[in-house]
């Protein structure tokens, strides 16, 4: 099994209560061991606060604090967040959280450089720019 489905059938198996075979019931060192069947267990979706943090850790890890890159974030509804970041001036750029892979990620300090991707956010007093990434 990959280690990126791990995460997704912890959250199946731990959403509520299960019932399992005597089979796969034991004991190892005195504790309770639960054989899991994972080819049979339908991971379950990430949430929106996991995407996010993911995202949030990514982006400020390692960090520069005297002159961080990621100044703050905005959770805007339908898997969608407004990163702040720093890069002259404050920008805004936006990413749906279901497509933050790692190359988006590693790919957003040099995006919100770029001219082409710019545009005025005269509706966010929190920004100059905004850079919409939602489709990349």
């Amino acid at each position: 099994m990959a280690p990126a489905y791990i995460p997704g059938i912890l959250r199946t198996v731990l959403t509520g209560p299960q019932i399992y075979s005597s089979s796969d019931v034991g004991e190892a060192m005195g504790m309770t061991l639960i054989r899991l069947r994972p080819e049979e267990i339908t991971p379950a979706p990430e949430p929106e606060e996991g995407q996010a943090l993911r995202v949030l850790r990514a982006l400020s890890d390692p960090g520069d604090d005297e002159n961080p890159f990621l100044i703050g974030f905005l959770l805007r509804g339908d898997g969608l967040m407004r990163l702040y970041v720093q890069r002259p001036g404050i920008i805004g750029a936006d990413v749906r959280l279901s497509h933050t892979r790692t190359a988006l990620l590693g790919s957003i300090p040099t995006l919100v450089r770029e001219k082409q991707h710019r545009r005025p956010a005269p509706d966010d007093p929190h920004c100059d720019l905004l850079v919409d990434l939602t489709d990349w």
